[in-house]
């Protein structure tokens, strides 16, 4: 089942819209100068609009709905509310992931001594803190794998039975445009709070999760939980969000790339059955409805970058410390509070902080995305000799690789693609963090003497070289888009750029605004 299809033939997708990536004719991009950075920056998405206009001579705006962590209540801005769940909707024998890891971090703390007070802080300061989506209290994406998983040992040990359902948020990009962050979050809230609602009357276990932008998923457990049951409460669900747009005036916000406009909802459910794989459950929730096909090459194995590989920390020509580092010096600093050794906290940090690093490319958690830009802002403000870069970066047509090879050969491009810009990167010394923040999104965060947007654009034309003939080596060229089947001009895999000079003055979500506003123009003039 797919609910809010939208009226002109396409598939909405969660955070972006990002259905419209297209590879027009191509055409020489405008001059740089015709408009500056600044833009490209800020919360007006009216002038943001009008300089893309002066760009590219069209309305065409950003592809990304930036959402910040700061959002203020459920349903309309009236003051302050919490996330709308803890993650987890009622009581039995079935046990999360993340509801497992926190016992086992809990258990090898008391181990060392810790009291139990203690060690729900060190929980929360190192492995926990970024456990759940701060918007929505929901579990995050680190723990979706492996509970999906356990759902199925469930259904195999025949202690109950299963479902699990994916769902996106329509024209997130449009909502973000039209209200702003923090009002953004106030919807994505109030929607997400009607899918775990609804979830949650089916009577079973609901283990609900936040992924990149508007996507989420939840497992429903229970005695005899039907994928026929929460396809029901999924249809309640889309007609509660209808009604929500129509009374907050969002069922007539424009999509950015011209697709159906409004606020709504989509979402697909699969029963889990015995013995059942990730993947099989992943392609039958899939949104998009593109057939696979079969490449030229088997793609090679790539393995996930080890995270100092796609962290580099401090070196000699930099003291900035990304948000990784920091939070593991407060980590560290209450473990010595509560007299553990070096070594101890060590072992306690390495065994229980898998959410640290995203498990497919090795990269930085999305989470230490805007913190790490942040504290980049503050370096530069203070250290007037080092410079600091942000790079956006979006796999173009990840769901045709996957239709095309698989997750494991889709995993294994987009693995190509992360380690191809750090190594064309990390020569420029200074600290490169890079971190994947969606499903085909990572980015970079360069800070040093020699990050700047002119040497990084450098790097990363190299970095698009080498893709490029990965791509035409494995006969990766000719996909189909996942959602554009018959579109020759959407054909085919690459990485867009979008490159953002940090300033003083700039915050997270203007450094944003004008990194995605370039990988925009960088997709509307065939850049991959």
């Amino acid at each position: 089942m797919s609910i809010h299809k939208p009226t002109d033939g396409t598939t909405a997708k969660s955070k972006s819209g990002k259905a419209g990536e297209s590879k027009p004719a191509a055409s020489p991009p405008p001059a740089t100068g015709a408009v500056s950075d600044d833009a490209l920056r800020g919360p007006d998405p009216h002038k943001k609009i009008a300089a893309r206009k002066q760009l590219t001579g069209s309305e065409q705006s950003t592809g990304e709905a930036f959402v910040s962590a700061q959002g203020t209540s459920l349903r309309a801005p009236s003051g302050p509310a919490a996330p709308v769940s803890t993650g987890s909707i009622g009581k039995g024998p079935f046990r999360g992931s993340l509801d497992e890891r926190q016992d086992a971090f809990t258990k090898a703390a008391r181990k060392e001594g810790v009291s139990s007070a203690s060690a729900e802080k060190l929980w929360r300061i190192g492995p926990g803190w970024n456990a759940r989506d701060p918007v929505t209290g929901f579990h995050g994406e680190a723990d979706r794998v492996t509970t999906m998983q356990r759902a199925t040992d469930t259904v195999t040990a025949k202690r109950g039975t299963a479902v699990y359902v994916q769902a996106d948020i329509h024209n997130l990009s449009g909502l973000n445009q039209a209200r702003g962050g923090p009002a953004t979050n106030d919807h994505v809230r109030a929607v997400a709070g009607i899918f775990a609602d609804e979830l949650g009357k089916l009577g079973g276990q609901v283990t609900l999760f936040r992924g990149n932008g508007g996507r989420m998923s939840a497992t429903v457990t229970g005695r005899d939980v039907t994928a026929a049951e929460v396809d029901g409460a999924m249809t309640h669900a889309q007609t509660r969000v209808a009604a929500y747009a129509r009374e907050h005036g969002l069922d007539t916000i424009p999509h950015p790339l011209g697709r159906t406009p409004g606020l709504g909802l989509e979402a697909r459910a699969t029963q889990i059955r015995s013995k059942d794989t990730v993947d099989r459950l992943e392609k039958d929730t899939s949104l998009t409805t593109a057939a696979a096909v079969k490449p030229d090459h088997a793609v090679p194995r790539a393995e996930p970058l080890a995270l100092a590989e796609a962290s580099r920390p401090g070196t000699p020509d930099t003291a900035f410390r990304n948000a990784m580092e920091v939070q593991r010096d407060a980590f560290n600093a209450e473990c010595t509070r509560n007299r553990l050794s070096p070594p101890r906290a060590q072992k306690l940090w390495d065994e229980h902080s898998v959410g640290n690093q995203d498990p497919v490319t090795g990269l930085l958690h999305g989470s230490f995305r805007a913190p790490t830009v942040q504290s980049a802002i503050d370096h530069v403000r203070a250290n007037p000799a080092d410079h600091g870069v942000y790079v956006e970066m979006d796999v173009a047509n990840l769901g045709g690789l996957n239709r095309a090879l698989g997750k494991q050969g889709a995993d294994d491009v987009f693995r190509f693609a992360s380690k191809t810009v750090q190594e064309e990167l990390a020569p420029l010394g200074g600290s490169l963090s890079m971190i994947r923040h969606g499903g085909d999104e990572f980015s970079a965060v360069l800070v040093g003497p020699k990050a700047t947007a002119e040497n990084v654009q450098d790097a990363l034309g190299r970095a698009r070289t080498r893709i490029s003939a990965y791509t035409n080596d494995h006969g990766l060229s000719d996909i189909p888009h996942a959602k554009h089947p018959d579109d020759e001009r959407q054909r085919g895999t690459g990485v867009h750029f979008g490159v953002a000079q940090l300033t003083a003055r700039d915050s997270p979500t203007t450094v944003f605004d004008a990194a995605d506003a370039r990988v925009v123009l960088d997709k509307m003039h065939g850049g991959h």
